[in-house]
C-alpha cells in the first residue's frame, strides 16, 4: 500500500529526529554558507563558525568535506519533499481546484536557498564522481516517494492517458531552469508570466485526446 501524504511527511521528520540535533544544525549551516559564498568558497571553518563549533568538533560529526556534502544532498532532498508535502496539505479545496495551484508552490521551492545550493552541487558533480553517485541515489529515492503519493499530491494533473509523474517532471524542469536562469539579466520573462504559461500548458495537455 502506498504511503499517504501524512506518512511521507512523518518519515521525513523521523529522519531528522533520528539524527543528532547537532548534525542537522551543521547541515543547515552548510546550506547557509554555500548559499552566501558559493560552493568554491565553502570551507569547514565557515560551517564551524556558523554553528559555533571548533573545527575539531565539526570533524567529530563529519570526517571531511566530502562526507559533509554527501550528507547534505540527502538532507536537501528530504527537506524539499517535506516542504512540498506540507505545502500541498495546506491548500484549501478551492486552491486545489484553482488553475493548477501546485505550480506556484514548486516555483517557491525552486527559489529556496537549499534549492540554489542543490543546483550548485549538481553542477559541481560533473567532475566529482562521489557527488554524482550521491545525487543519483537520493534523486531516485525522492522520485520513488513522490510516485507513491502522486495521486494525492497532484490530483489536478491527472487526466486520461496522462502520466502524472511526467507532468511533475515538466513543471520541475521548468521551475528549476527558470530559477537558475533568473540570475541573468537577459531573462525578460518574469515569474508571474511563466507561472501563467505553465498553467496554460497543463490545461491544454489535460484536454488532449488520449492515445489509443
Amino acid at each position: 500500500m502506498s504511503d499517504s501524504l501524512s506518512e511521507v511527511l512523518a518519515k521525513s521528520e523521523v529522519v531528522t529526529k533520528k539524527g543528532a540535533r547537532t548534525n542537522q544544525l551543521i547541515l543547515d549551516a552548510a546550506v547557509d554558507v554555500i548559499f552566501d559564498v558559493g560552493l568554491p568558497n565553502f570551507t569547514f571553518r565557515a560551517v564551524a563558525d556558523r554553528v559555533g563549533l571548533s573545527r575539531g568538533a565539526l570533524l567529530h560529526h563529519f570526517k571531511d568535506k566530502e562526507a559533509l556534502l554527501t550528507s547534505l544532498v540527502g538532507h536537501i532532498y528530504r527537506k524539499r519533499l517535506a516542504e512540498l508535502v506540507a505545502g500541498i496539505q495546506a491548500f484549501t479545496e478551492k486552491e486545489r481546484k484553482q488553475e493548477q495551484s501546485g505550480v506556484e508552490l514548486m516555483f517557491q521551492l525552486a527559489q529556496r536557498p537549499y534549492s540554489v545550493v542543490l543546483r550548485e552541487i549538481q553542477a559541481h558533480a560533473r567532475t566529482e564522481k562521489y557527488l554524482m553517485k550521491t545525487l543519483k541515489r537520493e534523486a531516485a529515492a525522492m522520485l520513488k516517494q513522490n510516485a507513491e503519493v502522486r495521486s494525492e499530491l497532484y490530483p489536478e494533473w491527472q487526466f486520461e492517458g496522462s502520466s502524472v509523474i511526467g507532468a511533475y517532471m515538466l513543471i520541475r524542469s521548468v521551475t528549476e531552469g527558470f530559477a537558475a536562469m533568473s540570475i541573468h539579466s537577459e531573462l525578460e520573462m518574469d515569474e508571474e508570466e511563466l507561472i501563467d504559461l505553465m498553467k496554460f500548458v497543463l490545461r491544454k495537455i489535460s484536454k488532449r485526446p488520449s492515445r489509443s
